[in-house]
């Protein structure tokens, strides 16, 4: 599949969240840095217990003459504590209630669960949170360690999406960083029956030092790819390992910061007209974020993907069933942020695309803090396909939501 594909794919599950079953197979997902992964927890706990939020939604979506509306109800907890020597534990739920096509379904879920603590130049943590690895925002060309991630979680208005269950470890040697991870039951997404092959625990190991003007990092993996490839002749969506060595970069040049992300894939899945065949790829993306002002600012990214040896016909699998797939592909992501009128009125606008043009999307949204515990937010988004592309089936998709978030 296109990796433009690929990203608006989770775009759309993400925005038709509570409009179609398939919403129950991507989620989306979070891209995070350093600072993410081993953060610093507060000390303090608050005085009324658990921080608690309620998001109240409604949407409505248009394809073709079909209109479909859902609203949901979204309450989310959170709460962190210190447990003096032994460390620190933080944790965050929610309990959603959707309803779409006069049917209702309620899914309670722990988003993260961590406990964590440090020895020396030593720092851990065990239990349910993301992990990733790359620079690039918006889309990583590392698979993050979570189901569902992809630039599709832009403009979406999710900023904590669930994880799975790692223990990692960071130590600090001089002014190398060395990061490690192992997670035992990774998530994948499937569109048809599945199937796991061989070991899927995933694990791998980073080395981060730092420049003049930012830093680079060399690493390498084992990790479970975030979706299936559906053998064509079995119909079953099958989940393999692969592995895969890279090279992390950025550098801070005036008010703009350079990305670069360069990884090697070896044993990933592709179908054919008979059969799944291992196969190696080499990805590249490259990230400008600029901060055009204190309130504005402009990221752009370009992602390539090329397959070597490609010897044969292979095939994506997605809404629309089978199309054929190229050995290169590349797609980009432009996004703009602002807040106006002393921050009181948030302003974004992201814009993807398949280079080929057989994707892409465009998600605007308003953002408006009537308190400082309400807060009020309206997207617009559009999505187009072309026969090419596995998301031929929703070219034209239009949505339009609207939400209150309440902080109690």
């Amino acid at each position: 599949m296109y990796l433009g594909q690929v990203a608006l794919f989770g775009f759309v599950t993400i925005w038709l969240l509570g409009e179609s079953a398939f919403t129950q197979e991507l989620d989306g997902d979070l891209i995070f840095d350093d600072a993410t992964i081993f953060q610093e927890i507060s000390s303090q706990n608050g005085p009324n217990g658990p921080d608690v939020s309620a998001t109240l939604s409604f949407a409505i979506s248009k394809l073709s003459s079909a209109t479909t509306d859902s609203a949901g109800l979204n309450f989310v907890l959170s709460d962190r504590y210190d447990l003096g020597k032994i460390g620190f534990l933080d944790w965050s739920g929610h309990i959603k209630v959707n309803r779409s096509n006069a049917v209702s379904t309620a899914e309670p879920a722990i988003n993260k669960i961590i406990f964590q603590n440090s020895a020396g130049n030593v720092s851990w943590k065990v239990g349910k949170f993301a992990i990733g690895w790359g620079e690039i925002e918006g889309i990583p060309v590392l698979d993050v360690l979570n189901s569902g991630l992809s630039l599709g979680t832009a403009g979406t208005g999710i900023d904590e999406l669930p994880g799975q269950w790692f223990a990692s470890a960071e130590m600090f040697a001089g002014e190398t960083t060395l990061s490690g991870f192992i997670g035992p039951k990774p998530d994948v997404s499937h569109i048809k029956m599945s199937r796991m092959g061989g070991n899927t625990t995933e694990y791998g190991l980073r080395a981060t030092l730092p420049t003049s003007h930012g830093q680079y990092s060399v690493y390498t993996a084992q990790l479970v790819p975030q979706s299936g490839v559906v053998d064509r002749v079995t119909l079953i969506s099958v989940a393999r390992p692969y592995k895969m060595i890279g090279l992390s970069a950025h550098r801070a040049v005036g008010a703009a910061l350079l990305e670069v992300d360069l990884a090697y894939k070896t044993e990933l899945l592709r179908a054919s007209a008979l059969d799944l065949t291992t196969h190696d790829r080499f990805d590249l993306a490259l990230g400008v974020e600029y901060a055009i002002s204190d309130v504005t600012q402009l990221n752009s990214s370009i992602t390539v993907e090329h397959w070597l040896d490609q010897d044969t016909n292979y095939f994506d699998t997605g809404l629309g069933g089978s199309v054929m797939a190229s050995q290169s592909n590349a797609s980009y992501l432009i996004s703009l942020t602002s807040s106006i009128f002393d921050g009181k009125l948030g302003l974004n606008g992201y814009y993807g695309r398949t280079m080929d043009a057989s994707s892409q999307f465009f998600t605007l949204g308003v953002e408006y803090p009537i308190s400082d515990n309400l807060n009020i937010e309206t997207t617009y988004r559009r999505i187009s396909a072309s026969s090419s592309s596995t998301l031929a089936p929703i070219d034209g998709t239009q949505s339009l939501s609207i939400s209150a978030e309440y902080f109690f």
